[in-house]
């Protein structure tokens, strides 16, 4: 092989210029070559699609571009794109793309898709096989918060972002008037300060929706739960929530409206007449949640509590006493094409870091990683000792493909009963009859 040195040599002898400019500029572009390695080519461009639903108008969007920013740093040539859709929207879309093959990468969305999307039509990456780490990110999490993303089969199917946890909102200021310093931890103990409270015509002790509408269950199902009722069977084939401690919940919420101590007309109430009559002080116990703060007089916020819900005083239910959660997951996409540079994304927008956004209340979520529970921001979020606590018993609504046709007979059930047009187990019984024809077909 002739070295470079060689050909100029012979290049100068020969007086050519040429040959020597000709020469020299190939010497250059060789040392150029091996200097940045021959044949390299420039980092992939990648663009990961996000189908972000409920998007446009919410708090949250400015904290995802600002961890899209931060994620984009760290992977040059990566690119994050959101798309918008409404919640009512999410299911309808997501089928619809991956029937056609047009799948995003990532999705945003309630956990009750993990067994119809998830499993049975395998449209998202089952993480505990797909990702090696997965256990190890797992452990990120309280224990029933990542579990919200496992299926019937035993896969996980998207990891937890945030949650929604129902407990109960105390007025302990009415309760003090009437000599309850401690708040109830018993139904017969709620039942006693409810009536207790109660100034009739004025004041009553409970108040939340009881009629026909999907309000109604989110208010009853967590009393359900803590008597250790489920809705459906494990493998969702069967109602049962026509048990005994399903029985027992109702005949609660019954009791409470035969002393006098339930607001009168709450068949009738949709959550935002539950809020603008307890902003009013119109009644002493709530469903609470993250919203309870926003809802209430400032100038009684002082007096308002988060309880864990009171539990029967003898249990009743085959299953553990629970609360009820809303939790949402981001998950990828089994038609993805990047589904390792995905599940980076995922970690880092679940990560202690990223998932410390929910701790500013406007967000309307609880975080769902436990180290955000070290942030002093989260000792100043209100309930958040209750939170915590819950957040490792709290389920989801079961994850049939039904679900709605479900919650809408639960919901008729509850509100023939609370009104009188059916006794309370012929009136379940029939309910959970009608749920086993849906489940059937």
């Amino acid at each position: 092989m002739v070295s470079v040195g060689n050909r100029i040599r012979r290049a100068l002898r020969s007086r050519s210029t040429v040959v020597v400019v000709l020469c020299v500029l190939g010497m250059l572009a060789s040392a150029t070559l091996m200097a940045t390695g021959a044949g390299e080519k420039p980092a992939e461009k990648v663009e990961l699609q996000w189908l972000v639903p409920g998007l446009k108008g919410n708090p949250y969007s400015p904290s995802f571009l600002a961890m899209i920013a931060d994620f984009e740093k760290a992977h040059p040539g990566v690119t994050v794109k959101m798309e918008d859709v409404g919640w009512a929207q999410d299911r309808e879309v997501i089928l619809t793309r991956l029937v056609s093959g047009q799948a995003p990468d990532l999705f945003w969305t309630h956990t009750n898709r993990v067994t119809e999307v998830g499993e049975r039509m395998q449209g998202f990456v089952a993480f505990d096989t797909e990702f090696k780490d997965f256990n190890t990110v797992a452990q990120w999490f309280p224990k029933a918060r990542i579990d919200s993303s496992k299926s019937i089969d035993g896969h996980y199917y998207g990891v937890s972002v945030g949650t929604l946890i129902f407990c109960t909102a105390v007025n302990m200021g009415m309760l003090r008037e009437v000599g309850i310093t401690t708040p109830p931890k018993t139904w017969s103990e709620m039942r006693a300060a409810a009536k207790a409270v109660t100034i009739p015509g004025k004041r009553w002790g409970v108040g939340w929706p009881m009629g026909a509408g999907l309000d109604t269950g989110y208010r009853v199902y967590p009393y359900a739960l803590k008597a250790g009722n489920r809705l459906l069977s494990p493998d969702l084939k069967t109602a049962t929530w026509n048990d005994e401690a399903s029985l027992a919940t109702m005949q609660f919420m019954l009791d409470l409206k035969a002393d006098g101590s339930f607001v009168p007309g709450a068949d009738v109430w949709t959550g935002t007449e539950e809020w603008n009559a307890w902003k009013q002080g119109v009644f002493a116990f709530a469903i609470g949640g993250p919203w309870i703060p926003k809802v209430t007089d400032p100038a009684n916020l002082k007096d308002v509590i988060l309880i864990p819900t009171p539990v029967p005083d003898k249990m009743v239910g085959k299953y553990p006493s629970a609360t009820l959660s809303d939790d949402i997951m981001i998950t990828i996409t089994r038609q993805s094409k990047h589904k390792e540079l995905a599940w980076e994304f995922v970690k880092d927008f679940t990560d202690a870091k990223h998932n410390s956004m929910w701790l500013d209340p406007e967000m309307g979520l609880q975080p769902s990683n436990k180290e955000c529970y070290k942030d002093q921001r989260w000792h100043q979020f209100w309930g958040w000792e209750v939170y915590e606590v819950e957040a490792e018993n709290a389920v989801a609504w079961p994850y049939t493909t039904v679900l709605g046709d479900i919650e809408t007979q639960y919901d008729l059930s509850i509100s023939e009963v609370w009104s009188g047009q059916k006794q309370l187990k012929a009136g379940f019984d029939q309910g959970v009859a009608a749920c086993n024809k849906i489940l059937s077909k």
